[in-house]
């Protein structure tokens, strides 16, 4: 089920982020899994000014999803992630140069939210893109 995007402005910062969520259940703005999801993705934006994050589901490969996100500064986390049940298993790509601690740590959280939405959810594919 395909759910149109949404777009937000956050007054308080005159941010801009659209975002696209499949899922069998509506989400928008205001759901307490996109709010969770929003506070990780601007701690990962403060460690690392991000374009965008995505997470899709590999066509053809049951449980299996491409997670992926973007800096400003050319740098890019890809990573597999294979959710079956009671188990979660991951490999790693990461390229355009060495991270540091302070910029790795906060995507976990924002790879914990998608997972657990993946899991309560059926979140197949979700687009969050930081316009202003």
């Amino acid at each position: 089920m395909a759910i149109a995007p949404f777009t937000f402005t956050d007054q308080r910062r005159d941010l801009r982020i659209e975002m696209s969520v499949d899922c069998p259940t509506p989400m928008g703005y205001g759901d307490r899994d996109v709010d969770t999801f929003l506070a990780a993705a601007d701690q990962l934006h403060a460690a690392n000014p991000l374009i965008d994050i995505t997470w899709k589901e590999v066509a053809g490969v049951p449980g299996q999803y491409i997670y992926k996100w973007r800096t400003v500064n050319g740098k890019t986390w890809k990573q597999t992630i294979t959710i079956s049940t009671g188990l979660t298993s991951m490999n790693f790509n990461q390229t355009a140069g060495e991270w540091e601690l302070r910029e790795f740590e906060p995507h976990r959280a924002v790879r914990d939210v998608l997972v657990q939405m993946c899991r309560t959810r059926i979140v197949t594919d979700l687009i969050y893109k930081r316009i202003t």
